[in-house]
């Protein structure tokens, strides 16, 4: 699948053009990810979330963050340490999610090198 990833950060205002992009994107099979370390009214709009099909949250700080993401206030009694709830269009499942470290992660994949065209 084509994947577009973007991180929202809440010090811009990118909600509309966002929402054009992820509506178009659907339209032509792309894949959506988004990510915000603080999930939250201004961070995420209903613009964009009502296009967002699944939602993985990890522990959040309040309800109000846990029912944006996942619809309901469960993530706020998360373990932690990659315990997770993912939202599927049909389910809420609990998952635990790995910790990967970067030398894991550099471990598995080579090193890249460019290649000449």
């Amino acid at each position: 699948f084509p994947t577009l990833v973007t991180v929202l950060s809440g010090r811009h205002r990118v909600g509309a053009r966002l929402s054009r992009v992820i509506e178009a994107g659907r339209g032509v099979g792309l894949l959506f990810v988004v990510s915000t370390a603080r999930p939250g009214v201004e961070t995420l709009p209903g613009r964009i979330k009502a296009h967002l099909t699944t939602g993985v949250a990890l522990r959040t700080r309040s309800r109000v963050a846990s029912r944006l993401v996942i619809h309901c206030d469960d993530a706020v009694d998360l373990l932690g340490r990659g315990d997770a709830w993912v939202l599927t269009p049909d389910r809420l499942v609990r998952v635990q999610a790995p910790a990967v470290r970067p030398a894991d992660l550099a471990a598995l994949s080579p090193t890249p090198t460019s290649v000449a065209a």
